[in-house]
């Protein structure tokens, strides 16, 4: 089981214009069922899609299960039985660490605006 830790960030919206990044990705968000000891999520772009279940919160972790699903699964799911929706877009940035003298790391971080 996955364990997810919930981080929030506050966003400057000037330097975020001014920030060089790639495409954002559109998604489409619905959930089909919440309360406060799970979450039932569906995510669609236009290539794929995805159904997460989350635990009740612990702090600021939680259960996740993540499942890739087809699109057309997402979007039927999204259709039929979602109780609220969302869209957003979804940009991932690359960051780089430096740690001592010579080394770094770069990641990918995925920034939802």
């Amino acid at each position: 089981m996955a364990q997810e830790i919930e981080r929030k960030f506050l966003v400057d919206r000037e330097k975020w214009a001014a920030t060089k990044k790639r495409a954002g990705q559109l998604y489409r968000q619905g959930y089909l069922l919440t309360d406060v000891n799970k979450t039932i999520r569906v995510r669609l772009t236009d290539a794929e899609g995805w159904l997460t279940i989350k635990g009740k919160n612990d702090g600021a972790t939680r259960a996740e299960y993540e499942y890739r699903i087809p699109a057309a699964d997402a979007r039927e799911l999204l259709d039929a039985f979602s109780t609220s929706e969302l869209s957003k877009i979804r940009y991932e940035l690359l960051v780089y660490c430096h740690l001592k003298a010579g080394e770094k790391i770069i990641f990918s971080k995925k920034f939802i605006l």
